[in-house]
């Protein structure tokens, strides 16, 4: 460009590119007197540099970056764990691993929940992926404000979760990590897993 000056900028080269930054490194190189990529295309910038020097006398060097049309991409559709995959969690919970140092009981269903009164019982709800990992992290109301049955009634306390206007942020976040809901519950003195 002469004195910045846009109207007036004249094309030096023009390259059609996968890699941006690559093809400009190369091309600074070429027009500062190395051979670059290839020495006939750096002799030729020069040459067509100097030429405008000539023509229009100090000029700045400017590379401007055309994208082309954006290419229509689909949303990513995370898949959910399968019964097998929630099925093998569930073993895993009960008579392996377990979760944060605890045997867990998995529940889908209100109904495999314990009946009412049982002991205190702990509940956790979180989100298992299709590889079968446990995130802990969903937003989700808390579920110990809510208790009303001091820990003595699952099935009242899950159902008032699910209930609370905060559950369907859970249910947002996990469709987006593609993720299914599940509770987890185990007694209060439980058996600890031996680490």
């Amino acid at each position: 460009m002469s004195q910045g000056n846009t109207a007036h900028a004249q094309v030096i080269d023009r390259l059609r590119t996968q890699d941006v930054r690559r093809d400009a490194r190369d091309m600074i190189e070429m027009l500062h007197g190395h051979d670059g990529s290839d020495r006939d295309r750096a002799r030729n910038l020069r040459n067509r540099r100097d030429m405008i020097v000539r023509r229009h006398g100090d000029v700045t060097l400017t590379l401007a970056v055309y994208y082309g049309e954006r290419i229509a991409s689909q949303p990513r559709v995370l898949p959910v764990p399968t019964p097998e995959m929630l099925d093998r969690v569930r073993d895993e919970l009960a008579h392996q691993g377990g979760y944060g140092g605890f045997r867990w009981h998995l529940a889908t269903q209100l109904d495999q929940l314990p009946a009412p009164p049982h002991q205190r019982a702990v509940l956790a709800i979180v989100g298992i992926d299709a590889r079968g990992r446990i995130d802990g992290s969903l937003p989700r109301p808390s579920h110990d404000a809510l208790d009303k049955h001091f820990r003595r009634n699952l099935r009242a306390l899950v159902q008032t979760v699910i209930e609370h206007p905060m559950f369907v942020e859970t249910l947002k976040s996990a469709e987006r990590k593609g993720e299914r809901v599940v509770f987890l519950w185990r007694y209060e003195r439980p058996h600890r897993v031996a680490a």
